[in-house]
């Protein structure tokens, strides 16, 4: 799937076509199902990163859903090659890591910081 982020940097042939580098190593024997199954580890793992946050409520509850919203983007944006949810889904994807990495920041720095103020004497 991310095959098709290589038409920015290679000549492609067709809209939603691979480069044609990749094209000519597809026909090679089996080399073509190799890339199938390690296409969907992305979109599938960040499913599974979602339900599992829900699950164990590791995360605020948003960023599971919106892990599992980023997976179901990906795929249909690429497997599907829907151009305008491609879009959207890598924006997603981008605020989603954005969020999180806000609330962990957040909420690992804010445990030090309260630790020293209490612990300094006026």
């Amino acid at each position: 799937m991310s095959l098709f982020r290589l038409g920015a940097f290679y000549p492609i042939h067709g809209h939603n076509e691979f480069p044609a580098v990749v094209q000519s190593v597809l026909g090679q024997k089996s080399f073509g199902a190799t890339l199938f199954l390690p296409g969907l580890c992305f979109p599938v793992s960040l499913v599974l990163f979602g339900v599992f946050f829900l699950k164990y409520g590791l995360l605020n509850w948003v960023i599971g859903i919106a892990f599992i919203v980023s997976g179901i983007f990906f795929w249909m944006g690429n497997a599907l090659e829907i151009d305008s949810v491609l879009i959207i889904g890598d924006i997603w994807l981008l605020l989603t890591f954005c969020y999180a990495g806000y609330i962990i920041y957040k909420d690992s720095i804010a445990l030090p910081l309260r630790e020293m103020a209490t612990s300094i004497n006026f």
